[in-house]
């Protein structure tokens, strides 16, 4: 049974977005500009001190400032700083956040300094995470894009197929096929570094969901060997 916390990832009814840009060429101001595109209805937070306004949205200087706590916190600041904002989410009562920014264990020792000190929040405050060095999230079913990858503004049709990727760049490349071969998706995530959630968690809830038919899986190694196995079979099982 997959963590129930792994739908907000695709399905949350708040997110915030920090270190929103109101600048769509940088990567920083596409999660905000791919939801307020999108079908999402829930409420999004601009979080950003330099801005009083982001696209029509009132932009907050900090997490602890949201008038909630949102469902879902989306980290586009720089890796330096991203263990005192997740630090900050985790004392709002953030549930699940998407790290976006590189500059962790992909990036020597001292990006695995911190990685260990973003996972050492993580166990602090019992958050899920998806990343860091990750492009997001895309419930394409229901059209929340959680992200800045590139396919997730891409006009996607909902369908059976579920994709989860370490590369980000792969996943782009897939998104653009699938609308040129005009193949249905259900979901898709980039899960990066994987520091919490891995391909195996993003894989289960994949199974568990009845929409999902086909999983296809972009592996650059795995953390759980064993556990990989058991969903293959679970797949075989289901027929799927």
């Amino acid at each position: 049974m997959s963590d129930p916390r792994v739908r907000l990832l695709f399905e949350p009814n708040s997110v915030a977005i920090v270190g929103a840009s109101s600048d769509p060429a940088k990567a920083s101001g596409l999660p905000l500009r791919n939801l307020i595109n999108s079908k999402f209805t829930g409420k999004i937070y601009p979080v950003n001190p330099r801005a009083k306004e982001i696209s029509g949205l009132p932009c907050y200087p900090s997490v602890a400032d949201l008038p909630e706590s949102p469902d879902l916190a989306i980290l586009m600041v720089d890796a330096a700083l991203s263990a005192g904002v997740l630090e900050e989410c985790g004392r709002k009562g953030v549930k699940t956040a998407i790290v976006g920014s590189a500059g962790f264990s992909e990036a020597g020792a001292e990006g695995q300094g911190r990685q260990t000190q973003l996972g050492a929040v993580v166990k602090r405050y019992n958050i899920r995470v998806c990343g860091p060095n990750c492009h997001g999230t895309f419930n394409v079913l229901k059209g929340i894009p959680c992200g800045y990858d590139h396919s997730f503004a891409l006009p996607l049709s909902p369908g059976p197929v579920a994709i989860v990727s370490h590369s980000g760049a792969l996943l782009g490349v897939l998104g653009h096929r699938a609308v040129q071969s005009n193949q249905g998706l259900s979901y898709l995530v980039s899960n990066g570094n994987e520091m919490d959630l891995d391909l195996c968690d993003f894989t289960e809830f994949f199974l568990e969901d009845e929409s999902t038919q086909v999983v296809a899986a972009l592996m650059e190694g795995l953390k759980n060997g064993p556990r990989f196995l058991e969903l293959a079979e679970r797949a075989h099982e289901l027929g799927k």
